[in-house]
């Protein structure tokens, strides 16, 4: 067991809401040392996943309709404090995070969390928005060197 878990999270049944299970898939094939997983609803289920791990990243879409999509946005657990519960994924992440603090579970010392902005999560169809498809190669990129360079200790 690594101590990095990245996972990402998406419906492959959904256009663009599969981008987080599209750049895990990538990631899986250029990041050593590192457990990679792919997970339908980010929810209460992270508990149980990322006890024992001391850094966490989470993949997934957004669609905040304020930027192009493939727009890689960099968020932490505080960015979530104020948005409503509960999420499309049932307890939102700021949820889960406090659950585990008050029922005093083992949490990863870092969570960081990547969300790819989407242009179309809703459509029932297999592939990316041709949009976020041409950005998939910079993303996942982009993505491995940060944790490349968490690893490291930078």
């Amino acid at each position: 067991m690594s101590d990095v878990l990245v996972i990402g999270f998406g419906n492959d049944l959904l256009k663009d809401d599969r981008v987080g299970l599209e750049v895990v898939r990538q990631l899986k094939r250029v990041l050593e040392e590192v457990d990679v997983l792919e997970e339908p609803l980010p929810g209460p289920s992270l508990i149980d996943l990322w006890a024992g791990y001391t850094r966490v990243v989470l993949i997934d879409g957004v669609l905040t309709g304020e930027a192009p999509p493939g727009t890689l946005h960099t968020l932490t657990i505080d960015d979530f404090i104020n948005l409503p519960s509960p999420s499309p994924h049932y307890a939102g992440l700021y949820d889960v995070f406090i659950l585990s603090q008050k029922l005093n579970l083992p949490m990863p010392k870092e969570i960081h969390i990547f969300a790819i902005e989407v242009e179309d999560p809703y459509t029932v169809e297999e592939g990316l928005s041709p949009a976020l498809k041409k950005r998939l190669p910079q993303i996942v990129e982009t993505i491995s060197q940060k944790i490349k360079e968490w690893q490291r200790g930078n």
